[in-house]
């Protein structure tokens, strides 16, 4: 309902004010907004620019003004919609009073709301524009803010959650410039000498062909304006480098002896309960007990002689867990990977070592296939640069897990998910990801 009632305020925007020349007295000064803005291919070829698509038939400007700091661009306007020479461009004037690049601004102003759009200090065509209707105002705004990429953005509050304040015409008084200026003085005064002979009427008959002229050259100016927006919107979007979900998880021995600690927190023994395993996981050590011949008072008592601890017994009260947290672990920080094969028979060889130490053996596996970076799709998506990494997945089944704490963190890019002590073979589970160069 709300993107139903967006788009008829802004189709009203679009035919009835739009972008409408507008001249405003702010002190003592006469300040022009709502006027037609373009970029110049140089500053040394504003005026030329200007002066010529002033001329087209099909936009007859008698005013033009230059901004030349810091992109070259200009903007035309006409005598007859109120402009006159000597105003200051609002738009070009506000620019060195706001400390970002790009930003965008919503203000009630003279009795109506100006919006106005700035990329890289500059006016972006087609967003110098005034209302008489504050939703209209509201709606041609949300669709700029929907843009995205602005430093700072300045409107009423409830117009934007991250809206900021500015004294825009406390900024304006202070202005000095730039001022609009006539395309040609022999222009004007031709149309001067026409104005006078041709009367009231013929006045008044031309204002309103520019006039009718004008509104669809603003609707069709827009649709091009909100087109090669898009565009430039899409291509302005920098793709930023692909994660890297191994620098803020801590080392692999470190987890692997935090897990260890945590498991050896409570005796597996329990009266009238056997132990079936402990598993830590995200921070979390796990123990579990299935009831032999214990009651849950017994087991509760027992449990509060070793620390505050909370029980969970299930619902017919034949099992139980613990749950205890792990100390924190600092993240590892940056790390240069390996590489994919490389990672494999360093594996392979600490497992072969190990075989005729006073250990159990150890079962080892990593995975094959790498798992790539896949960047999130949908229009709104972030865009990424390619991942110069791929990950594996490892497993192993190992008696002393804490000989193997060393070996993996030597390792760079192995994550720790898991550690599981299983009872019945007093095994330990290890797996994980170990993240490598691709």
């Amino acid at each position: 309902m709300a993107r139903k009632q967006r788009t008829r305020t802004k189709q009203k925007a679009e035919t009835a004010s739009l972008g409408s020349p507008r001249a405003l007295r702010l002190g003592r000064a006469k300040f022009a907004v709502g006027l037609f803005w373009q970029v110049a291919a140089s500053h040394a070829t504003i005026a030329r620019e200007a002066k010529e698509l002033a001329a087209n038939p099909k936009v007859q400007a008698d005013l033009f003004v230059a901004c030349r700091a810091p992109s070259a661009s200009f903007a035309l306007a006409r005598e007859d919609d109120g402009t006159k020479p000597g105003m200051i461009a609002a738009a070009a004037a506000l620019i060195p009073a706001v400390d970002a690049a790009n930003w965008l601004l919503a203000a009630e102003l003279g009795g109506g709301y100006w919006v106005v759009a700035i990329r890289d200090r500059a006016v972006v065509p087609g967003t110098d524009l005034y209302f008489t209707d504050a939703e209209a105002a509201q709606a041609t705004f949300a669709d700029l803010l929907d843009q995205g990429g602005w430093n700072r953005v300045i409107a009423p509050e409830d117009w934007a959650s991250d809206a900021s304040s500015l004294d825009v015409v406390a900024a304006l008084k202070s202005a000095k410039g730039p001022k609009l200026d006539r395309t040609s003085s022999a222009r004007k005064l031709l149309t001067f000498g026409l104005v006078v002979v041709g009367g009231a009427a013929l006045m008044m008959t031309g204002m309103w062909a520019w006039n009718s002229y004008q509104q669809a050259q603003q609707r069709a100016e827009y649709e091009r304006i909100m087109e090669q927006r898009a565009k430039l919107k899409r291509k302005e979007v920098r793709p930023i480098p692909a994660p890297t979900p191994w620098v803020k998880q801590p080392h692999a021995g470190a987890t692997i002896r935090a897990c260890l600690d945590g498991m050896q927190v409570l005796p597996a023994e329990a009266p009238g309960y056997a132990l079936v395993s402990i598993t830590c996981e995200d921070g979390e050590v796990t123990h579990r007990w299935q009831r032999t011949n214990g009651t849950v008072s017994w087991f509760q008592h027992w449990l509060q002689s070793y620390g505050p601890y909370t029980s969970r017994f299930s619902v017919d009260a034949s099992s139980v867990r613990v749950e205890i947290d792990i100390r924190d672990l600092a993240p590892r920080g940056k790390q240069k990977l390996a590489d994919a094969q490389a990672v494999r028979f360093e594996l392979a060889d600490w497992a072969q070592s190990l075989q005729g130490e006073s250990v159990q053996g150890a079962q080892v596996s990593a995975s094959n296939d790498l798992d790539r970076f896949r960047p999130p799709t949908g229009e709104d998506a972030p865009k990424y640069l390619p991942a110069n990494w791929a990950s594996m997945d490892f497993e192993m089944v190992v008696g002393t897990p804490s000989i193997w704490a060393s070996a993996l963190q030597s390792i760079p890019g192995t994550v720790i998910d898991t550690v599981e002590f299983n009872a019945a073979d007093s095994q330990f589970l290890v797996n994980g990801e170990i993240y490598v160069r691709d």
